[in-house]
């Protein structure tokens, strides 16, 4: 189990694990550290306190980004392959010991260095005291990295790349793109289909647009963004490195996590975006189609 292969490691690669040559060197030392605060702060069953806390820094360190690190896992886990009798109540005091902690926005148990800040506490306060998202284009230029997109099949049959670049805008844009860039994806928030269908009836340039039929979505995230952010500059202590470093992993997250929902609703077709060209819908219901439709463009 992941507490032997901890052991092992420890005993025969330890003075590599405890240089900074190793590439996880902080996360090693960040789970040494924990194992010792069991050994002095843990009232319970120690043994088995370290046993869970040894697959949890393991798990930190070499599971993939998203694995599902929590409690079903762990009550399967660690009765079946660890031994450990009663998972729930160890789980629950080395919680209340903050010698771990739950990361319910990416469903993970992580090794905990401990912080006297309730960071969902002051999520929920933080409510009150961020402005909700009004302009869905300002924030998503902040937090958005948008690819370029190649148009594949045009490349495919005539040997020369051709790209597009996504614009993000309240009103569609009009003006023809300049070389080395072929063409636009201009995903615009602040018009109904139908002006759109007018407004480009007959427009000449290589614009692809992607009008949002809703941005709840988007907008809830962008605030939740927002409330963390104000909380790393504004609520807690730049000298608490701990609840800082926690606050920037889950900022990091939700910004990825953004990224993914908004490119979900370009590439997977959930009906989510009309697409228009010249003033005609257009039909994209997955990304083969979306890149079809740019191989065509880059025809007319």
């Amino acid at each position: 189990n992941l507490s032997c292969v901890y052991d092992y490691l420890i005993h025969n690669h330890h003075h590599f694990l405890s240089s900074k040559y190793n590439a996880h060197y902080l996360q090693w030392n960040a789970l040494k550290r924990t194992l010792e605060r069991v050994e002095s702060d843990f009232k319970g069953d120690i043994y088995s306190a370290q046993k869970l806390v040894k697959a949890i820094g393991l798990l930190n360190i070499f599971a993939a980004e998203g694995a599902k690190i929590d409690h079903k896992f762990f009550l399967d886990y660690a009765s079946v392959a660890m031994g450990v009798d009663d998972v729930e109540m160890v789980l629950n005091q080395l919680q209340k010991r903050q010698i771990i902690r739950y990361r319910s926005y990416k469903q993970q148990f992580i090794v905990f260095e401990g912080t006297d800040v309730d960071i969902e506490f002051e999520l929920q306060n933080a409510t009150n005291k961020v402005d909700p998202v009004t302009n869905v284009v300002s924030k998503l230029k902040q937090y958005f990295d948008f690819p370029y997109l190649p148009a594949k099949r045009i490349y495919y049959e005539r040997g020369t790349p051709r790209f597009f670049e996504f614009k993000l805008s309240d009103k569609p844009i009009t003006k023809a793109p300049k070389q080395p860039i072929d063409g636009y994806i201009n995903l615009v928030f602040d018009i109904e289909i139908e002006d759109l269908l007018k407004n480009t009836k007959g427009l000449q340039a290589p614009i692809l647009y992607g009008v949002f039929n809703s941005t709840d979505k988007i907008k809830a995230q962008l605030f939740l963004i927002q409330r963390i952010q104000y909380l790393i500059e504004e609520v807690v202590e730049t000298t608490d490195r701990v609840a800082q470093r926690e606050l920037k992993d889950m900022l990091q997250f939700q910004i990825d996590k953004l990224n993914d929902l908004v490119l979900e609703n370009v590439y997977a077709g959930k009906g989510d975006i009309d697409w228009v060209f010249k003033g005609k819908n257009q039909l994209i219901n997955n990304a083969k189609s979306l890149n079809n439709t740019l191989s065509a463009i880059c025809e007319e």
